[in-house]
């Protein structure tokens, strides 16, 4: 197996008796998202898919099996508790990653709010107090 897509595939086929469908439930992802990663190598998996199978799959894949073909397709105890510790890791940056986005969603915002606050009074020749502007 070469392709990350043929080893999704081998794990359906072994763990899931083929079933695609059950198989992107459980991951959750669509079926049809699946069904373009596993027929024919259309598509690569994300990498929020491949962690959600990391997650979710009821076997425990290893990673590096998983993404490189390497070493042994299922994980030993130390090698998952390490796993379980890296995830928690990516999930805390995610987390923090995303109240950062909406911070400058939220900023964004006021911006553009002031934008328009400033093009109305040029427009209307109001003048502007560059000590309350601030």
């Amino acid at each position: 197996m070469e392709t990350i897509n043929e080893r999704i595939k081998y794990i359906i086929d072994q763990y899931y008796n083929g079933t695609v469908s059950n198989f992107a439930k459980e991951v959750g992802v669509t079926q049809s998202t699946m069904s373009q990663i596993v027929s024919r190598n259309k598509n690569n998996p994300t990498a929020a898919t491949v962690e959600k199978i990391l997650n979710a799959s009821a076997v425990n894949i290893s990673p590096n099996w998983l993404v490189t073909g390497r070493g042994s397709i299922l994980l030993n105890q130390e090698e998952e508790n390490e796993v379980q510790q890296l995830l928690k890791g990516l999930s805390a940056i995610l987390e923090q990653k995303e109240k950062e986005i909406v911070q400058l969603k939220k900023n964004e915002r006021e911006l553009i709010e002031a934008c328009a606050v400033l093009k109305f009074r040029m427009e209307n020749n109001i003048n502007i107090d560059p000590k309350k502007a601030m």
